[in-house]
């Protein structure tokens, strides 16, 4: 599908808020609604929008937010799909992709305790079994940036998404059962309407409006947002891995500001692992991809002690919380 510039108003629009109603995303983008209504439907249906989900502050709910590189080895395509299925049905697992390069596939989890970690950790491993060759384990500290904006955005300028810290919080959030059911659907479709909520959680329409301010108010909900294919809009994505020497204070804020001023970093993170700092970049094509990284390089530079990358080849499931994993 070759997009129009209706098409990318409307991506910007629902990027910077999913939840809005079709007529205030047809006044946004000076289109009528019935054209706004359309073009929504065929980004759906052409896989260029994958879902609306709520940016829900995971950090509040968990313990920490892990990541899993696996290196796989004698399989097919069969046992790759069994892999991912049980990886997308995981009560943890939040990210997924499939990767070409030094691992077949990355995930990002959520949880709850040091023994958790330890347990989600040896399921995945034992349901891979004899096809795990190895696998690299990194833990989250701080994200940076969260936002794709500047791949539908027709303005350049810096992209400020906000910021998640996982370390633990004093400020304990209490949610009853009802605001854990309300949170688990917002983050896998925030475009239900209320009165759909409404019937889902047994209780009034003016309740879930409460309910849904209380928790923006809070700090559980951070935004709403669209889930997007980027290869359909012409990108290729890449997994980028940083070793960066003396993360202090003006250390980060140069990745901030890289992170920020760059329209095709979409992720940042820093990590404990092998590496310090994780990115996903989108790149028009491998020769821009190789531009990119030489940017990257000349602005870190000696501070840039090692780096790694690989094809994000397919997004298999993306969401801030998993079904489940506040049951």
């Amino acid at each position: 599908m070759n997009l129009n510039s209706v098409d990318k108003k409307i991506l910007w629009a629902l990027h910077n808020n999913s939840r809005l109603p079709v007529s205030k995303v047809a006044k946004k983008c000076r289109i009528s609604r019935e054209i706004a209504e359309y073009r929504i439907k065929k980004l759906e249906k052409t896989g260029i929008i994958k879902g609306f989900v709520a940016r829900v502050d995971m950090s509040f709910l968990c313990a920490g937010v892990g990541s899993a590189l696996f290196k796989l080895i004698r399989f097919d395509e069969k046992r790759l799909s069994g892999i991912l299925d049980f990886l997308k049905a995981h009560r943890s697992v939040n990210w997924i992709a499939e990767l070409c390069g030094t691992a077949d596939i990355v995930i990002v989890f959520l949880y709850k305790s040091s023994e958790d970690l330890a347990q989600i950790i040896t399921e995945i491993s034992e349901f891979i079994g004899s096809n795990l060759k190895e696998h690299q384990i990194q833990l989250y500290i701080s994200e940076y940036k969260f936002s794709r904006e500047g791949l539908v955005a027709e303005d350049a300028r810096k992209f400020i998404s906000p910021l998640i810290s996982f370390k633990d919080h004093s400020e304990k959030k209490d949610l009853d059962k009802i605001d854990k059911l309300l949170l688990g659907i917002l983050a896998n479709n925030c475009r239900i309407k209320n009165i759909e909520l409404a019937k889902k959680l047994k209780i009034s329409e003016d309740a879930v409006r409460r309910r849904i301010i209380s928790l923006e108010k809070r700090g559980l909900l951070l935004g709403y947002s669209i889930t997007i294919d980027v290869n359909k809009l012409g990108f290729e994505s890449y997994y980028v891995q940083l070793q960066i020497d003396q993360m202090t204070n003006q250390t980060i804020a140069k990745i901030k500001y890289y992170c920020e001023t760059s329209p095709y970093v979409t992720y940042c993170s820093r990590i404990a692992g092998r590496y310090n700092v994780v990115m996903t970049v989108c790149a028009k094509n491998r020769n821009h991809f190789n531009d990119l990284l030489r940017d990257l390089r000349k602005h870190f530079g000696a501070q840039l002690l090692d780096y790694d990358f690989q094809i994000d080849l397919e997004e298999h499931k993306e969401t801030t919380l998993p079904e489940g994993f506040l049951d």
